[in-house]
């Protein structure tokens, strides 16, 4: 059986609006202790804000469409063996699940932690 993302994402989601100010947006990362958020506009996936790197540009009056990075993102449906190969080729470790391109609604969070318990099982 192929275990799919959306079998072992987390469904617990911080997510940020596009239009947020960056405090803001920190503070709800730092109350949830999550290292990075979904940026949605309209409840639509169109980035990801990293909190080390928004940490770093805090107090400069930014909002969050200015210091996101367009994310990689992954299917619920895809396998783990995918969503692990996107997270080598990007250099990240985790990454926003959607439910479909065309749709971009962010369902999950995916990390290579997971990824890798998941992957450890299927060894046994």
């Amino acid at each position: 059986m192929v275990v799919q993302v959306k079998d072992v994402m987390s469904r617990h989601l911080v997510a940020v609006s596009l239009e947020s100010g960056l405090e803001n947006a920190l503070k709800m990362m730092s109350i949830a202790k999550v290292g990075v958020a979904p940026v949605l506009n309209n409840g639509k996936l169109v980035g990801i804000l990293k909190r080390r790197e928004a940490e770093a540009l805090q107090g400069n009056g930014f909002k969050v469409k200015e210091v996101m990075h367009k994310p990689a993102y992954s299917f619920g449906t895809e396998s783990i063996h995918e969503a692990g190969r996107k997270l080598v080729e990007n250099g990240i470790t985790r990454l926003p699940v959607v439910d479909n391109e065309n749709d971009m609604t962010c369902i999950g969070i995916i990390t290579s932690t997971e990824i890798a318990n998941e992957m450890k099982k299927e060894k046994k």
